[in-house]
């Protein structure tokens, strides 16, 4: 039962942005079939709400997974585990990337130049 409320309340919020991000595109598109020459006195408003329907249409479609995440609790939680899980992975195989990188390096510290050199001086034997 608990399920069918954060059901229903996700729906009803997910209505309304959806209602307010388009009552202005209702509100110009009638206002364009009744009188196309009354709204084209005002070209600067016209244009402006057609920028401001497309904006608020990205707006209402960006608030989608916070509805979503607030209102149901088993996806926040599936998703906070996806995430948790998936930042873990990373810092693991980052992890053991910079172990092997380490190891490469100490590796090559103890060929240092000083032991690739023969111990006595070469001798010039045209002496």
């Amino acid at each position: 039962q608990n399920r069918v409320k954060e059901a229903t309340r996700t729906l009803i919020f997910i209505v309304c942005v959806y209602l307010m991000s388009n009552i202005l595109n209702v509100v110009v598109t009638i206002w364009e079939y009744i009188d196309m020459a009354s709204l084209m006195e005002y070209p600067g408003f016209y244009l402006f709400s057609v920028d401001i329907v497309s904006l608020l249409t990205v707006v209402a479609c960006s608030l989608r997974l916070p509805i979503y995440l607030t209102c149901q609790s088993q996806l926040r939680r599936e998703i906070i585990t996806f995430f948790t899980h998936l930042i873990k992975s990373r810092q693991e195989r980052f992890m053991d990337s910079t172990m092997v990188t380490n190891t490469k390096m100490e590796k090559d510290d103890d060929l240092s130049s000083s032991d690739l050199l023969p111990p006595y001086p070469l001798l010039n034997n045209d002496d």
